[in-house]
């Protein structure tokens, strides 16, 4: 019944501060204003409320504020509490550690999310340059290729296609390929804005082969990191699996074999086991470091330049 009555709690809780999450925020920002904490490639950390707007944007959730998923990961960590809670009573440092893995299960799964997204709008973003090379062969020009993918083309394309239509169509080439560059964001994002913008200052006799490399080019990267990270998922399950045996064996030597586990509720077993959760921590963390994929980076195109050529 305890068990129950914190979970409606949460609920409660998570439920009123969605319904007052605009206003908070409202009031934070008008307080404090933005502060922007420059993460790796000039990106805000994950955890500091641009990087995670950023984030939610890459999983697909733009409605979604920084302040409610906040709001989400307490509630994670009330729910990891009360796990923690159950597995071992009255063990603060088994509690801690609960509740900080139940705040951090969100981001686990919006960053899962984000990368299934990232990779899926890749194929689809090649599959649209294809169509676009295939349309400017059959007479198309680009106002019309890029309407059509605006209407027919790859679902994750459609949104920055129709955006870089409108600015084709009221501020010229220069202000529809950077449009592409805002709305895709990515190394592939930039080739195709400076393919094009090359094509254009250079005559556009070539440009379907220009989108044929390219399109070959995104594709044959798709397929080294589709291979990269299979592998790294195989490696990424073993550590899992190291890192989370001992925390089931000790869950179940609390739950099954109390006498046993009796020594771990004195202060010197509660070091012990902030010890060792620290080093799995640590451990995991540094074995995720390693087999991470490098992130492609960036163009710096100058398309004013190649718009006066």
């Amino acid at each position: 019944m305890v068990y129950v009555f914190g979970l409606l709690l949460a609920t409660g809780a998570l439920a009123g501060f969605l319904a007052f999450a605009g206003r908070i925020e409202g009031l934070l920002s008008r307080a404090t204003g933005v502060v922007a904490l420059p993460g790796r490639s000039g990106r805000p950390p994950v955890w500091h409320p641009e990087g995670v707007q950023a984030l939610l944007r890459e999983a697909g959730y733009d409605r979604l504020t920084p302040l409610a998923f906040y709001g989400i990961c307490a509630a994670g960590a009330i729910a990891g509490l009360m796990v923690g809670n159950f597995v071992a009573p009255g063990v603060t440092v088994v509690m801690l550690v609960g509740a900080g893995l139940g705040a951090m299960f969100p981001f686990y799964l919006m960053s899962g999310r984000a990368e299934r997204k990232a990779r899926e709008r890749r194929q689809q973003f090649a599959e649209a340059i294809e169509t676009l090379r295939g349309l400017m062969r059959v007479g198309y020009g680009l106002e019309r290729a890029l309407e059509f993918l605006a209407s027919e083309g790859p679902l994750l394309v459609r949104p920055a296609m129709r955006r870089a239509v409108v600015a084709l169509r009221t501020g010229g080439l220069r202000a529809a390929l950077e449009t592409l560059r805002e709305q895709i964001a990515s190394y592939d994002g930039d080739r195709l804005a400076l393919s094009l913008a090359a094509s254009a200052a250079y005559g556009g006799r070539n440009t379907g082969d220009v989108l044929d490399n390219l399109a070959r080019a995104v594709r044959d990267d798709l397929l080294v990191q589709q291979e990269a990270e299979a592998e790294m998922a195989r490696q990424e399950l073993a550590a899992r699996i190291i890192g989370g045996m001992p925390i089931v064996i000790l869950a179940a030597m609390f739950r099954f074999s109390p006498d046993y586990a009796a020594i771990y509720r004195e202060p010197l077993g509660q070091s012990l086991l902030a010890m060792m959760f620290g080093l799995i921590v640590v451990g995991y963390v540094l074995m995720r470091r390693a087999m991470q994929l490098p992130r492609p980076g960036r163009l710096l195109v100058d398309l004013a330049m190649e718009e006066e050529r």
